[in-house]
């Protein structure tokens, strides 16, 4: 799974500050859904129930073979739900079976790498991918919901597709010089899908709501929408669980929805008298973590680790003192870890130094067994991270600053550091997310900084 860690974006506030109606159900209940289940054209029976098992039907290129492949060709058919979503008109992909959206070739100058040859009918050459383009490693195999926004044909999208390139999925909205509807990003929890849709009207007020289903092993669909909406706007995480899909609010609210319909919206998290910031929020099944700054004992700030099912409010999970704070977490399935601060400054963002910690992963805090992993070059907690399988990943750091090419990928057991550089041609954009044997980067061309290459390395 992917998650931004937003520390250095934070904004804090007075200790006196208060929220009104938020507390309980009373804020952001999204409206009666409407739903779209049934069986579909784009139905595909899902894979292997181990996600140790085989990839699906995949070509792994990584062995040697260099030789340029062909992108993959089939022309995508639409079809307009018959209800619009927060006011927008949306369409659904009809001959997903028919499709493929990409196939594999090996990236130049890396090791047990490979880049994704897209489908050119089915996202432009012209499109970007969009930053929230996660990937899930589970019990239906290995699914990726790549977004994108285009400025020929569809403003934006997603495609839900196995690591195969093989299509599951797929919703657009079109451009209108009245109607500004996107796509914003999508979520994923093993064959639970998400969709954010935003609506900003001319002269209207702005809608969010957007797609909650299952891709297999028959794909169904509810729309909804949260109303009303919280006056901080702005979705910047939206991992999903096993039962619930939370949204932060910027600058720092926590609500979440249910991931079968987007019903019982509650708002479990918010800044108030003792909590000063909230932030990287990631799902580990039926709960959900977060970075947390509260006023400690004597007033001074204290930074932890907190836990909430979505809808109790937060309570501590990996604690923190006044001198040493715990903060951006990571689920990585066998294990969970998280950066530990040393002497915070006065920003709340920055430290004296900044380690990698870690423990076998237990639901509850009392079975943890925390270790060193080892030191982050940064001063500052993760703001750009993935983990999954037992690995953390995380840019890497010099004397000048981030180098935006390079990746430090620790495993967690062994607490073994591995350095990868991507071509000079390339930097990161995002962290899809870490499966059983890849680690998977977003990453766009240093000319032009669009995002339009979808890599995969090899975990050993």
């Amino acid at each position: 799974m992917s998650i931004r860690a937003f520390w250095v974006c934070l904004v804090a506030v007075p200790l006196t500050a208060g929220c009104t109606g938020c507390q309980g159900d009373g804020g952001n209940v999204p409206s009666a859904a409407s739903s779209l289940d049934g069986s579909m054209p784009d139905a595909v029976s899902p894979a292997a129930s181990s996600p140790e098992a085989a990839p699906e039907s995949a070509v792994d290129v990584r062995d040697g073979a260099d030789e340029p492949v062909d992108p993959p060709h089939g022309i995508p058919q639409w079809e307009a739900l018959a209800d619009p979503v927060v006011g927008c008109n949306v369409d659904r992909l009809t001959n997903a079976s028919e499709l493929k959206l990409f196939d594999w070739q090996a990236c130049v100058g890396i090791d047990a790498c490979e880049e994704a040859v897209l489908n050119p009918d089915m996202i432009e050459t012209t499109a970007q991918m969009l930053y929230d383009t996660p990937v899930t490693d589970g019990d239906a195999g290995v699914i990726a919901a790549i977004g994108f926004e285009s400025p020929d044909g569809p403003a934006s999208g997603v495609y839900f597709a196995r690591q195969d390139g093989q299509v599951l999925s797929g919703f657009r909205t079109l451009y209108s010089q009245d109607e500004d509807c996107n796509i914003l990003g999508a979520a994923l929890w093993k064959d639970r899908f998400g969709v954010v849709l935003a609506h900003s009207p001319v002269n209207q007020s702005h809608r969010i709501g957007g797609l909650v289903g299952r891709l297999a092993p028959v794909f169904s669909a509810s729309s909804f929408e949260i109303s009303p909406l919280p006056s901080n706007l702005g979705a910047t995480d939206t991992p999903m669980g096993e039962a619930r899909w939370l949204w932060r609010w910027y600058p720092d609210q926590l609500s979440s929805y249910s991931n079968v319909d987007g019903s019982g919206g509650v708002v479990f998290a918010h800044i108030d008298s003792s909590i000063l910031m909230l932030g990287g929020p990631t799902a580990v099944g039926p709960a959900f973590l977060s970075s947390v700054v509260a006023v400690g004992d004597g007033g001074q700030p204290v930074g932890y680790v907190g836990v909430s099912d979505g809808v109790a409010p937060l309570t501590p999970y990996i604690e923190g003192t006044p001198d040493v704070w715990t903060g951006a977490p990571a689920f990585a399935n066998s294990h969970v870890a998280w950066m530990r601060g040393i002497h915070p400054h006065g920003d709340y963002s920055t430290f004296d130094s900044v380690e990698l910690w870690a423990s076998e992963f237990h639901s509850a805090a009392d079975p943890l067994q925390p270790y060193k992993v080892g030191d982050s070059p940064s001063n500052g907690m993760a703001v750009e991270l993935a983990a999954g399988w037992g690995y953390f990943a995380t840019r890497g750091l010099g004397d000048g600053g981030p180098r935006p090419r390079e990746t430090l990928l620790w495993n967690l057991a062994t607490k073994v550091e591995r350095s990868i550089t991507l071509p000079v041609d390339r930097q990161i954009f995002s962290y899809p997310g870490i499966t059983h044997t890849d680690l998977w980067i977003l990453a766009q061309q240093s000319s032009t900084m669009k995002a339009r290459y979808l890599m995969r390395i090899a975990l050993q």
